[in-house]
């Protein structure tokens, strides 16, 4: 069971939740800041995005205070494809780029042991994930030889992937201003409607405002994440004062409210 929200909430009491049983391996995801709620939606987003780009699922299974450390189970269909997956993704450009827009900056496995700094490309790998490397090059290079058709997927698993960041829905292309102006202008009337709204009490409102806040950010971006925006917008449905502005900002991203 994914543990995101726990962990998170431990992290804002400055402790740390165990690493749950799981015979899946796990990552450990390092960010060089402290993260809180507010994160939970982009955390949310580099999960989903990780699943539909790479086919296998990453499940917050512990982590805690200090420069904030997830571990993720790293769940496929099977332990071997998992482990493959390990060894693939921590040099993977595709994963770097999404795990340096979730605001993580380090990622590690401890079997077999390898470290990927997320920002600059750099690896460190232990004796047997080099080894490991070369056997699945080795087995790779055979299933090419049988059946040409995999030579496209195949290539986007090694080390560096090909599959297109932003393609298809992923990324919301802003070519003019005024389209960024009109989603950043609706989030800054939520933000006003929310301070001013006496039903919601001051921890629900730091709350809401900080999830406004990061969906604004993103909004001001050149190519904002469509998918990450979608979500903020999703949660902030909930909030009753600014549901209508909510189902307008969905609308603006070209959901159906």
């Amino acid at each position: 069971m994914d543990k995101l929200e726990e962990i998170l909430l431990a992290v804002e009491r400055k402790e740390s939740l165990p690493v749950s049983h799981t015979h899946w391996p796990v990552v450990r995801l390092i960010s060089f800041r402290t993260f809180n709620r507010s994160d939970y939606q982009r955390i949310r987003w580099f999960q989903s995005m990780i699943s539909e780009q790479f086919r296998i699922q990453l499940v917050a299974v512990g982590g805690g205070y200090g420069c904030t450390k997830i571990s993720f189970a790293v769940k496929a269909r099977t332990a071997a494809e998992a482990q493959r997956f390990i060894l693939s993704m921590l040099g993977s450009e595709e994963f770097r780029s999404l795990g340096v827009e979730a605001e993580f900056r380090v990622a590690i496995s401890d079997e077999p042991y390898i470290r990927s700094d997320l920002k600059t490309g750099e690896l460190e790998l232990s004796e047997a994930a080099k080894i490991q490397q070369i056997v699945n090059v080795m087995a790779q290079e055979v299933m090419l030889m049988g059946n040409d058709t995999n030579i496209t997927k195949i290539e986007g698993g090694v080390s560096n992937s090909n599959l297109a960041i932003g393609s298809g829905n992923n990324t919301l292309q802003l070519n003019h201003q005024s389209e960024s102006k009109a989603l950043v202008e609706l989030l800054r009337d939520m933000r006003s409607v929310v301070d001013n709204d006496s039903s919601i009490s001051p921890a629900q409102k730091q709350e809401v405002n900080e999830q406004i806040e990061a969906a604004t950010e993103e909004a001001k971006k050149e190519k904002p994440k469509k998918s990450l925006l979608k979500s903020y917008a999703e949660s902030l449905k909930s909030i009753e004062s600014i549901s209508s502005s909510a189902k307008k900002l969905l609308v603006l991203l070209g959901v159906v409210a």
